[in-house]
This record gives C-alpha cells, sequence and structure tokens, in this order.
C-alpha cells in the first residue's frame, strides 16, 4: 500500500534550512493503537526547479483513534450525584440506628 503526504513548513530552522513536517497517520494503513511495524520506507523527491537535495531529521507516526473515552460533563455529574445520595442515606441510616 503505497500513501502520499506533503509536507508543510514549521516556521523553524536549523542550520539555515527550513523545517518541515508531514503527519502520517497509521489508521491510513490499518494498523491499530499500540500496533507496531517493523519499517517504514519513506521516498523523498526534490521540488521541482528548486534543485535542492531532501533530508530528514525526524519522523514520527500516530493514530488518531480515542484512546480513552472522555466523560460528558452531564454524566459525571450524575455519577457525583448518586454517590452523594448514597453517602447521604447510609448517614441517615446510622443516626436512626442510633436512636433506636
Amino acid at each position: 500500500m503505497t500513501k502520499s503526504y506533503l509536507s508543510s513548513d514549521t516556521g523553524e530552522s536549523a542550520g539555515g534550512f527550513n523545517l518541515n513536517v508531514a503527519k502520517i497517520n497509521l489508521d491510513d494503513f490499518g494498523i491499530p493503537v499500540g500496533g507496531t511495524l517493523d519499517k517504514i520506507v519513506i521516498g523523498l523527491d526534490t521540488e521541482s526547479g528548486q534543485g535542492t537535495t531532501p533530508s530528514l531529521s525526524l519522523v514520527g507516526a500516530i493514530n488518531s483513534q480515542n484512546l480513552t473515552a472522555i466523560p460528558e460533563p452531564a454524566s459525571t455529574l450524575g455519577l457525583l450525584t448518586l454517590g452523594f445520595l448514597g453517602t447521604a442515606s447510609a448517614i441517615n441510616r446510622k443516626l436512626s440506628q442510633g436512636k433506636k
């Protein structure tokens, strides 16, 4: 499977050379979260008319899938309310048993 990703300028430079980034999403290749690769082949091409030699200083890849879901505020508030009601009920039960 071959995918092409264009690089974009980061606005940073090192040694007088502009630093670019290409965002590679492992989901595009069916690699699951936590999956591993043993090889990535990257082809570099010169920009037409520029006569520059492309090079790499760092390569990284990510999965865009969520690792864990973040609870919605409404569900968190509901859980807090249930916890409070359970605690209040337990305290009320203890106080009622102490009066008998």
